[in-house]
């Protein structure tokens, strides 16, 4: 058994200052299969719910015209056939986190994909649904996993190793190697499809903006399972997956999940001083995060990235 979660661990978590530019709140990747692209385009919309600037969604190309047109909150691009690994990773280099799993598909190719792709990826993971069955967990360090009970009895292990897993279930668990939480509440009706591809969403777009990734999977399972309990409230057994989505921003909200901040940041001043504009400051900052474990800088962002 582990201690009950308590939303004052994270109230404040994420900052939001005025001075921000496009991207500094976050850029989350997810990689779509063939089929199941209501999974896809599920998370990709909760992760945008949950504040980040940008979801790119990496698509087989016959498909990408299809994703944009009915998502055009979302930028939709295509998965060369013969190089997909070298697309997937050189676009997580541009992202601060890669969702895998919602509507990424089952089979041989899928699993030799994450192989060559996963182990030596230096952007934050989450893995989810399908992906927790291929994806090489015990070569990886500081990614958020996703299981229902049928997922994590699969996995064959109890502990996460170097990562942070959530059961999902009427009571969730929070596993890291050190440490363990229980999430109770939520509502009946999450049994629904959708409600696990949207908590993968929402956890991508929070670890996007958080660094710990026990913490963050501690706010995505409690923030989801109350916005089930308002949506339940009102609609009761007659809710769907996708009235989640409009109910996250006022539950992050309700839970002080922000915090704004007006100071201007050290180095901006510094380059102000120096005569340099914003643009040319916000080009050759770097950024210092936690990625598994280890600390990572980013790259400069260009024009062409945004």
């Amino acid at each position: 058994m582990g201690e009950e979660v308590n939303w004052k661990d994270f109230k404040g978590a994420i900052e939001r200052n005025i001075h921000f530019a496009k991207g500094d709140s976050g850029r989350v990747l997810i990689v779509a299969g063939e089929a199941f692209l209501g999974a896809t385009v599920f998370a990709a919309h909760a992760a945008l719910r949950a504040g980040v600037d940008s979801v790119y969604v990496l698509a087989p190309a016959q498909l990408t015209g299809l994703l944009s047109a009915t998502n055009p909150d979302l930028v939709v691009l295509p998965l060369p056939p013969q190089s997909q690994a070298a697309a997937i990773t050189a676009r997580a280099g541009q992202a601060d986190v890669l969702l895998i799993g919602p509507g990424f598909g089952v089979g041989p190719e899928q699993k030799k994909l994450l192989a060559q792709v996963l182990p030596g990826l230096k952007t934050k993971l989450v893995i989810d649904a399908d992906a927790t069955k291929q994806a090489p967990l015990a070569a990886l360090k500081g990614a958020l996993i996703l299981a229902n009970a049928s997922e994590y009895e699969a996995l064959g292990e109890p502990a996460p190793g170097e990562n942070v897993l959530v059961v999902k279930g009427p009571v969730d668990l929070i596993i890291s190697k050190n440490h363990r939480r229980e999430v109770p509440g939520g509502h009946p009706r999450a049994t629904v499809n959708g409600t696990g591809d949207v908590l993968a969403g929402l956890a991508a777009g929070l670890f996007a903006q958080m660094d710990d990734c026990f913490l963050t999977a501690q706010a995505a399972s409690y923030l989801l399972k109350q916005a089930a309990e308002t949506v339940g409230g009102a609609l009761h057994y007659g809710w769907l997956a996708s009235d989640l989505l409009d109910q996250i921003p006022k539950t992050l909200y309700e839970y002080r999940l922000f915090r704004t901040t007006k100071h201007q940041p050290t180095a901006m001043k510094r380059a102000i001083k120096r005569g340099r504009s914003l643009w040319t400051w916000r080009s050759e900052k770097t950024s210092t995060k936690t990625v598994r474990g280890e600390k990572q800088k980013k790259g400069p962002r260009t024009p062409a990235d945004s």
